[in-house]
C-alpha cells in the first residue's frame, strides 16, 4: 500500500512539474508567481509540514518498535515507555536533521505552488494578488491566515469529531446487526 502511495505521489509531482514547464510561461507571469511565493512565504510552510509528518509518524514508529524490537529485546513492559520516548526523541532529532537534505521540501513546495498558481490564475489576477499582499490589509492577512487556519481546523475537529464518531458507531452497529441477524 505504501509503495502505491509513493508511486502516486511521485507521478503527481512529475505531472505538476511537467505542467509548469510545458505551459511555456512568459517571464512576467513567472516573475509574478515568484513574487507570490515570496510574499506567502511558502518556504516557511515546510517546517510546519515537517512537524505534522513527524507527529503523524510517532504512532507508526511506536508500532514498529513494539512489533519488531520489544520481542527481540525481551524488555519488561514497565521499561518500555521511557525507552520508547527516548528513542522517539532521537528519531525525531535525526528526522529534523536529515529532512531538508533528503526531501528538499522547499524546492518541492515551490514547484507544487508554482504549478497551481500557473494553472489557476491569469497574469492579471496574479498582479492583483501581489498588489493586495503588499497592502497593510494584505500583510495582515498573510500574517493571520496560518493562525486562522489552525484555529478553525482545531475548532472544526473538536465539534465534528464526536459527531463523526457517533455516526461511525451507528453505522457499525447497523452492519453488525445485519451480519449477526443474517439480513442484507
Amino acid at each position: 500500500m505504501r509503495a502505491h502511495w509513493m508511486t502516486g505521489t511521485a507521478l503527481g509531482f512529475f505531472l505538476i512539474v511537467q505542467t509548469v514547464f510545458a505551459s511555456g510561461l512568459d517571464s512576467e507571469k513567472q516573475a509574478l508567481i515568484e513574487q507570490m511565493l515570496s510574499l506567502t512565504e511558502v518556504s516557511k510552510m515546510t517546517d510546519g509540514i515537517m512537524e505534522i509528518m513527524l507527529e503523524q509518524s510517532k504512532t507508526e514508529f511506536e508500532q514498529v518498535l513494539q512489533e519488531e524490537v520489544w520481542e527481540e529485546a525481551g524488555r519488561p513492559e514497565r521499561q518500555r515507555e521511557p525507552i520508547m520516548e527516548e528513542r522517539f526523541e532521537d528519531y525525531a532529532a535525526r528526522f529534523r536533521e536529515t529532512y531538508p537534505e533528503k526531501i528538499n521540501p522547499v524546492r518541492t513546495m515551490k514547484s507544487i505552488y508554482f504549478a497551481l498558481y500557473d494553472m489557476h490564475f491569469t497574469k492579471e489576477e496574479l498582479k492583483t494578488l501581489v498588489a493586495f499582499h503588499q497592502t497593510p490589509a494584505g500583510k495582515k492577512y498573510l500574517e493571520l491566515i496560518p493562525l486562522i487556519t489552525e484555529k478553525s481546523t482545531d475548532q472544526a475537529s473538536r465539534v465534528l469529531q464526536p459527531k463523526i464518531e457517533d455516526l461511525i458507531h451507528m453505522l457499525f452497529q447497523e452492519q453488525k446487526a445485519v451480519v449477526l441477524g443474517g439480513e442484507s
